[in-house]
């Protein structure tokens, strides 16, 4: 317990020298903060790379169930294939795409 108003300021104005020292310990420093600006950017540059190079690997696969289709199209005009196959052609090619898109 305190006796004047005196003490009581005295108290204070030490316990905020005490949270403005110990506030001063959380901010890190500049080496600390660049190395996590480093980490980060190399993160997002690794993560984004992984990306483009799986959407470029999806194109392609999707790009080449597109052309499958048109070569039994092709086929079923020609009657090289009959109604029946071209639909199971068209059904599994149709699968793949749903899932391609699906990941874009």
């Amino acid at each position: 317990m305190t006796n004047s108003k005196g003490e009581r300021l005295h108290q204070v104005h030490i316990d905020a020298k005490m949270l403005r020292f110990e506030l001063k310990l959380l901010v890190p420093n500049h080496k600390i903060t660049e190395l996590f600006r480093m980490v980060i950017l190399d993160t997002y540059a690794t993560d984004t790379a992984e990306n483009k190079e799986r959407k470029t690997v999806l194109a392609k696969e999707l790009t080449e169930e597109s052309n499958k289709l048109v070569r039994a199209r092709e086929l079923l005009l020609m009657g090289d294939i009959d109604g029946r196959d071209f639909k199971e052609i068209k059904s599994v090619c149709g699968k793949q795409k749903k899932m391609g898109k699906k990941i874009f």
